[in-house]
């Protein structure tokens, strides 16, 4: 019993476009598709997705971090927990906090947690940047300055103690252990607050089986779960309850786990969603290197898709450095150490990413090397930018990235619109482009019954060349009046849909005109001819842009600057050429046409290939 006791204690801490012809057929409304393009270029994901800056150390001093979760970064507001030397006893050691509020530029003193002197003292800190709390040795101590003052917030008890928690916004919870007496395995209950630790709620047990050991806690959108080992070989499993913790799912394990030689696995849930995933590092035989795997689940942990190896071609190294996972929405990030380079001995840290919520991957990118052994590494996404941070050799460092994430949705044209009316079961034709600088996912079409919620989704999965689609769809076997559209998805999962306003509408045969409801016209559409083009293409305007002020079209390239501009005045209808006196020759590339008219906004990707 004390043995398990000693390592629960234990647990608790560490727990080419090839062109033929340029023939661009797909335009909007009542045109005719003129044939096909005879190859295409698949428009794939870039492989460098972040563009790096130069490595900085941050110069907080000579702290030691033996904690698994040492770092809580929040914008700018970023925490370190440390152990500082006492200066009455150099041999002993303080738990300390060190803040900095402009996102490391600048850093206050180290704060001490707590006034008990340790040999190695071990804590770890999680919150929200402004309330935020310290795991240590069980007990739990919260500040509500940002870290700038801490206080005793729950006292551990007798055969009690907290394993570890999580917060998200003003809602937190932690796992707490306990003994009772005659009892040679623990029992585990959550403890919620809602109002950021000034109350705790009852203790509710978790209903685990005795080979359960507590490993990690999380949040989502709508769940709370909690990872563990399942069985005695470490088997990994989670269990799941909404944000209440009243009801706590059976145990689900992981996939393709792999137990034994493992390190501790952390589990991290995205907050938009009900996306989260667990990490878990794999020691090879050389025990030097191991592999980064990574669990996914996108319902709250109800279904676990097997493991990833993110360190394929750069294994993980050593047991020193526990790496951890960090997410804003669909972005989703991971550092890690790299034993060595293939080129160099030096010590090399390396990023990867997913942009559409783990799905798909970017390789590895190295950020630096000669950073020495770590103990830390994490990060997190601020706008367009990722801020890693890594501890070696007794301090911290940091490096920044942009983003070439590609926020603007993918642009539809469609080549044969639907007929007003048509026979129920009916086989349409489908014809169109999608156009985006990166992967296409999938086109669909989406059909809905007039004036009610319900949806039909076809996919539209026949690909023609990298951009343009071809197939069918079948009219249900219903008389009514259908809106329909289709859209479009890329890899960074920004969806587009055609049309861009109002909707497309169809009668199946005998539907009553009586139930109609008029629907707005399209009147804000914008086509572009051709597109691709091997120039400055043209563009045509729908009458609804004019008579709302002054019509505006510029041509941007990807990093936002505008090269073309010019005012337009008269009706629909007309081709536009978007040359100007300038003469300004189209480059091959990706641009951003933009037309703007009485407070509307439209932008539409111009692809010029040379």
């Amino acid at each position: 019993m004390n043995g398990k006791r000693s390592n629960l204690l234990q647990r608790a801490h560490h727990l080419n476009f090839d062109l033929k012809a340029l023939l661009r057929r797909m335009v909007r409304w009542g045109f005719v598709v003129l044939g096909l393009l005879s190859s295409g270029v698949l428009f794939a994901q870039p492989q460098a997705p972040v563009v790096w800056g130069q490595p900085r150390r941050l110069g907080i001093g000579n702290a030691m971090s033996p904690s698994l979760h040492p770092a809580l970064l929040k914008g700018d507001t970023l925490l370190f927990c440390g152990a500082v030397p006492d200066p009455g006893n150099p041999r002993m050691f303080r738990p300390a906090v060190i803040a900095s509020y402009d996102n490391g530029q600048t850093f206050g003193p180290w704060r001490y947690v707590g006034d008990t002197l340790f040999a190695y003292p071990e804590s770890r800190i999680f919150g929200n940047g402004g309330t935020d709390f310290v795991n240590l040795m069980c007990c739990l101590y919260r500040s509500v300055n940002a870290g700038a003052t801490w206080e005793l917030n729950r006292q551990r008890r007798s055969d009690t103690g907290i394993c570890w928690g999580t917060m998200l916004g003003s809602q937190a919870i932690t796992i707490e252990w306990h003994w009772q007496g005659g009892e040679s395995d623990p029992t585990y209950w959550a403890v919620i607050s809602e109002d950021g630790g000034d109350h705790w709620g009852s203790a509710l047990a978790l209903n685990l089986p005795p080979t359960f050991e507590f490993l990690d806690v999380a949040m989502t959108r709508g769940h709370l779960l909690v990872l563990a080992n399942i069985d005695d070989l470490g088997e990994l499993g989670t269990t799941s309850a909404d944000r209440t913790g009243q009801t706590w799912s059976p145990f689900v394990a992981l996939p393709s786990s792999w137990p034994g030689n493992t390190n501790t696995p952390f589990i991290l849930g995205d907050s938009t969603s009900e996306t989260a995933m667990v990490r878990q590092t794999v020691g090879r035989a050389s025990m030097d290197e191991a592999d980064l795997f990574v669990y996914r689940t996108t319902d709250g942990g109800q279904n676990w898709e097997p493991g990833r190896n993110l360190s394929e071609g750069h294994p993980y190294s050593r047991f020193l450095c526990h790496p951890e996972l960090f997410c804003c929405g669909k972005l989703w990030g991971v550092v890690w150490e790299d034993f060595w380079n293939p080129d160099t001995t030096q010590w090399g840290v390396y990023y990867r990413m997913s942009a559409n919520h783990g799905k798909d991957w970017y390789p590895a990118q190295p950020l630096g090397l000669d950073v020495g052994q770590l103990d830390y590494s994490g990060g997190q996404f601020i706008g367009d930018e990722v801020h890693v941070y890594w501890n070696a050799q007794s301090d911290y460092a940091t490096a920044v990235g942009r983003m070439a994430v590609d926020t603007l949705a993918p642009g539809i044209e469609i080549g044969i619109p639907l007929p007003n009316d048509v026979g129920q079961g009916t086989t349409v034709q489908f014809m169109g482009s999608a156009m985006d600088n990166d992967s296409l996912v999938r086109m669909d079409v989406v059909l809905r019954r007039q004036g009610s919620a319900d949806s039909l989704v076809v996919p539209l999965s026949e690909r023609i060349t990298s951009v343009d689609y071809r197939g069918t769809w079948t009219v249900p076997q219903d008389t009514t009046q259908w809106v329909y559209y289709y859209r479009a998805e890329d890899m960074w999962e920004n969806v587009s849909a055609f049309p861009d306003t109002g909707a497309f509408t169809f009668h199946t045969t005998g539907w009553s005109a009586t139930s109609s409801v008029t629907l707005p016209p399209l009147s804000f559409a914008v086509s572009v001819f051709p597109n691709p083009s091997n120039g400055w293409p043209s563009i045509k305007l729908a009458p609804g842009w004019f008579g709302h002020g002054v019509v505006r079209i510029s041509v941007h390239d990807v990093l936002g600057r505008c090269l073309l501009e010019r005012e337009v005045a008269g009706q629909g209808g007309q081709l536009i050429s978007l040359m100007d006196n300038r003469n300004l020759e189209a480059a091959s590339g990706v641009y951003l046409l933009r037309v703007t008219a009485g407070g509307r906004v439209r932008a539409v990707k111009v692809l010029v290939l040379k």
